[in-house]
C-alpha cells in the first residue's frame, strides 16, 4: 500500500521488505529503490530529499544540488549505522581488547545509536555525523551519566570512527570529564563483620545465598575483582598449600599469575563449597548468572552491602543506595588493610596484580593516616608514661614484623590502652 504524500511530490511504495520512490518528473517517470529505509518513517524522510534533488529547475538549484550529489556521492561510500559495529569488529586495524572490552564498545555504540534515532533520524551514515551532532549527543551523555561512563563513551564512538573514517573523526574536539576518585570508598572491620552477617539475614531476598557469602569472602580475602571472584575455578585453588593462583581478567593478555595466600576464615568457606562442587567453578550458579545476568548478580552484592551500611532500617522499606561501596570496595580494603598490617609494597603488588606502584599508592592511602590516628587515641594519664613517638616506634614495629602473631590483634590494642 502507498505511502500518502502531498500530491506532485511523489509516492512511497513497499513491495516485501523493500521501499521505492516514484515521481513524475516534466513527463518523465522516475522509479528509485532507497536501500538504506527499513520503516515508512524513514521511507517519507528519504522521498522528500529524492524529491527536492530530482525536481531542482534553475541552475542555482542545479549548482546547488551538485554539490548535495556530491555529498550523496560521500555518503554512499560511508559505512551506514546499521553495518557499522560489525565492521569495527572485523577490522584488522583497530586496537585489540578482551571479549568483555568489545562487549561494551557494542553497548556503548548502540547507546548512540538509539539517540541519533530519537533525535536526528535523517542521519544513515558516519559521515552525516557532523561536530554539531557530536556536541549535542554528548551534552545528552554529560546529564545522563557519570563522568567515567561519559568517558567511556567517548573512547568508543572515537575509537569506531578512528578505525572506519579516518578522515571524519567530530568527536575529537569533545574533552573528557574529571573523574572522582574520591568516591572510591573501602570498609573498616567491622563493616565488613556486618557485611557476612547481614548474608544470613533471612529477611533480605538473595538469589544462592549460600555462594553469594562465599562471593564476598573471596573478594574481602584476596582483593580479585568481581568477575574474578564469580568465574573462579577450583584447578586456581590448592587446598593443601593454601593457595589461589590465577590470572585476573582484566590483566589476561599479561599472562601473569597472581597468588593469593588463602586466609584461615576463606579456607572454612571453600571447605563447605566442596560439598556442592558440581562442576569446575567454586561457584556454579554465580559463574551461570555472571553469564547471562550479570547486572542482576551484581545488583544482589550492592543489596548486601546497602542493607549492611543502614543506619536506621525500616520494615517493608529497602535501604537507600550507597554512593562509593560496591563489590571494588573489597579490593581497596584488602589493599589498605594489607599496607596497615605492614605489608610492603611490592608484596601487595603481587598479591592484587597491579603493575603501577602509583595505582597500589592510592589503595593504600589510609596507611600512614591510621597510624597517626592510632597515636592520638592515646589517653593522657600518668599511667602511660611513654611518649607518642614511643608509642608510635611500638606500633610500626609490630606492623612491619614478618613473623605471623596469632594475637596480633591484642597486640595492637595492648598498646593502646
Amino acid at each position: 500500500m502507498p505511502i500518502r504524500r502531498a500530491k506532485g511530490t511523489g509516492s512511497v511504495q513497499k513491495k516485501g521488505s523493500k521501499y521505492y520512490f516514484r515521481v513524475k518528473i516534466n513527463g518523465k517517470e522516475i522509479v528509485r529503490r532507497m536501500p538504506e529505509v527499513s520503516n515508512d518513517k524513514e521511507a517519507d524522510l528519504e522521498a522528500t530529499r529524492l524529491y527536492t534533488i530530482a525536481s531542482a529547475k534553475t541552475k542555482e538549484e542545479i549548482a546547488l544540488f551538485s554539490g548535495r550529489a556530491r555529498e550523496l556521492i560521500k555518503e554512499a561510500n560511508s559505512v551506514s549505522f546499521r553495518e557499522a559495529f560489525e565492521k569495527f569488529k572485523a577490522s584488522s586495524i583497530r586496537p585489540s581488547c578482551t571479549e568483555d572490552t568489545l562487549k561494551q564498545h557494542k553497548r556503548f555504540w548502540k547507546y548512540f545509536m538509539d539517540w541519533l534515532g530519537l533525535n536526528v533520524p535523517y542521519v544513515k551514515t558516519l559521515s552525516e555525523v557532523d561536530e554539531s551532532v557530536a556536541v549535542n549527543f554528548f551534552n545528552y551523555v554529560s546529564i545522563q551519566k557519570q563522568p567515567r561512563t561519559f568517558n567511556a563513551i567517548l573512547n568508543t564512538v572515537r575509537l569506531v570512527y578512528k578505525t572506519l573514517e579516518k578522515d571524519n573523526n567530530p568527536f575529537l574536539l569533545i574533552r573528557k570529564r574529571s573523574e572522582d576518585t574520591n568516591t572510591r570508598n573501602e570498609f573498616d572491620i567491622d563493616q565488613l563483620e556486618k557485611i557476612f552477617q547481614i548474608i544470613d539475614n533471612k529477611g533480605i531476598h538473595l538469589m544462592h545465598r549460600d555462594e553469594i557469602r562465599i562471593l564476598f569472602f573471596l573478594g574481602a580475602f584476596t582483593g580479585l575483582r568481581f568477575k574474578d571472584c564469580c568465574l573462579m575455578k577450583w584447578r586456581n585453588i590448592d587446598l593443601t598449600t593454601g593457595i589461589i593462583r590465577v590470572i585476573p581478567e582484566k590483566t589476561k593478555k599479561n599472562k601473569n599469575f597472581v597468588n593469593v595466600p588463602i586466609h584461615n576464615r576463606l579456607m572454612e568457606q571453600l571447605k563447605a563449597a566442596l560439598e556442592w562442587k558440581i562442576n569446575e567453578f567454586v561457584l556454579p550458579e554465580c559463574a551461570k548468572r555472571y553469564s547471562y545476568n550479570q547486572s542482576g548478580l551484581y545488583k544482589d552484592t550492592k543489596r548486601v552491602i546497602d542493607y549492611s551500611m543502614w543506619a536506621e532500617p525500616q520494615k517493608d522499606r529497602r535501604p537507600p543506595s550507597m554512593p562509593g561501596y560496591t563489590f571494588h570496595s573489597l579490593r581497596h580494603t584488602f589493599v589498605s588493610i594489607c599496607a596497615n598490617a605492614g605489608v610492603p609494597l611490592s608484596v601487595v603488588q603481587e598479591i592484587v596484580g597491579h603493575g603501577n606502584p602509583a595505582m597500589t599508592k592510592y589503595y593504600t592511602h589510609v596507611g600512614t593516616e591510621s597510624l597517626r590516628k592510632a597515636v592520638n587515641t592515646l589517653p593522657g594519664s600518668k599511667a602511660h608514661t611513654a611518649s607518642a613517638d614511643e608509642k608510635l616506634a611500638e606500633i610500626k614495629e609490630i606492623l612491619s614484623s614478618k613473623k605471623v602473631h596469632d594475637d596480633y590483634d591484642k597486640q595492637i590494642l595492648s598498646l593502646l590502652e
